[in-house]
């Protein structure tokens, strides 16, 4: 795709820094309800499970848990404490990622007394802006869905990236293209 050409262009010094991130703050967070959501999306949609092999993305076929896990029990902390231990920790995470190896999904739950925050970082090369709004609905849809109803229902699967990936192959080279430079 065009901007996995232009990633690769790049060459950063440090192509695994290259993420994006949401923090959500959720009352009396539920750890079983995140990790059986955070499988749903992987399901749903499979740019989440890639990884990045000799400058190609590479969908993998889905299984459980294709995602890093972390989990922080700040309870009965201070405040000013607790932020400034969340940010060390959001700051490690970010820089853990592995191309290769993968994932390309991070997740890490911050118990506090009342609520929680659910971090979620996923690297740039799958995830952009107009996706993390698609993703957002899905989040928040899935997290109540299975709070109220014990199950999710993320509906049809959408376009595969794959299959989106060789649309725009093909249409970059069309003679639709050649004319409208």
């Amino acid at each position: 795709t065009p901007s996995v050409k232009w990633f690769v262009e790049q060459k950063m010094i440090k192509p695994e820094h290259y993420n994006q991130s949401n923090m959500y703050i959720i009352k009396k967070i539920n750890i079983e309800i995140v990790k059986q959501l955070i499988n749903e999306l992987l399901k749903v949609h499979d740019i989440l499970r890639s990884v990045f092999i000799n400058n190609k993305i590479i969908v993998q076929k889905y299984r459980e848990n294709m995602y890093d896990y972390y989990e922080y029990n700040l309870r009965n902390d201070d405040e000013v404490n607790s932020q400034k231990y969340i940010t060390e920790m959001i700051e490690q995470i970010q820089k853990s990622f592995n191309l290769q190896d993968g994932p390309l999904v991070k997740v890490a739950i911050f118990n506090m007394d009342n609520y929680g925050y659910l971090f979620i970082v996923i690297h740039h090369l799958v995830i952009d802006g107009v996706s993390w709004r698609i993703l957002n609905e899905d989040i928040i849809y899935g997290y109540k869905s299975i709070l109220k109803n014990g199950t999710i229902n993320m509906g049809k699967k959408t376009m595969s990236y794959l299959y989106w990936a060789d649309f725009l192959d093909k249409y970059s080279k069309s003679e639709f293209f050649d004319d409208n430079r």
